[in-house]
């Protein structure tokens, strides 16, 4: 199974899902990136188990497979190219995984897919589409109210895009973001979305 894809636009997906990963995972495959191609597409996936992200890019390649790659090591390699395309070959029957480019060849091991674990599927949930200005403008003006205390837990980050739907409110369905610890609230509302 063979693919091509940018040095540069590979690093960017890589590090945008890495964050999710934890340095004391639970499960070792949770140091991994879960890598799925299908025809022209590159599916990478990163999970702790309450948390997952995925991103898709584009690359050149008519096969379909699956692999767990170990994450750091991706990262790493990636990491250490200039702008240029880089060629990716799985052997499945050795598990290794080659990365060639114009300055040499790296080969990686990597682990079969079926043992990293499925993301939750939401079964009839709302679908709201949010402008990425908007969102990134509502996570600025909360942030601020977000503990990072880590013997509180209940105090965590979390921002809640929410659409009240509650007819007695008319004057207040708008979209709100919340930073929610236990002695603060901050909300921040905008009027610009509107739900399906």
């Amino acid at each position: 199974m063979k693919f091509i894809v940018s040095s540069g636009q590979l690093l960017r997906a890589l590090q945008t899902v890495s964050g999710v990963i934890q340095s004391n995972n639970t499960l070792p495959i949770l140091d991994h990136f879960l890598v799925e191609l299908s025809s022209g597409q590159l599916t990478i996936t990163a999970s702790d188990l309450e948390t997952t992200m995925t991103t898709t890019l584009k690359v050149d390649s008519s096969e379909a497979t699956t692999a767990a790659i170990p994450a750091r090591m991706l990262l790493d390699t990636v990491k250490s190219f200039p702008e240029q395309p880089l060629t990716f070959t799985l052997n499945p029957s050795t598990h290794s995984l080659e990365v060639s480019s114009d300055f040499g060849k790296y080969a990686l091991a990597y682990v079969d897919a079926a043992e990293y674990p499925k993301a939750a599927s939401l079964e009839g949930a709302d679908r709201v589409t949010v402008p990425a200005h908007v969102l990134s403008t509502a996570i600025h003006k909360t942030l601020f109210a977000a503990g990072n205390d880590d013997l509180r837990p209940g105090d965590e980050w979390r921002i809640l895009p929410v659409y009240d739907r509650r007819p007695d409110l008319r004057s207040y369905r708008r979209p709100q973001a919340r930073a929610l610890p236990s002695h603060r609230l901050q909300r921040s509302c905008n009027g610009g979305i509107h739900p399906p």
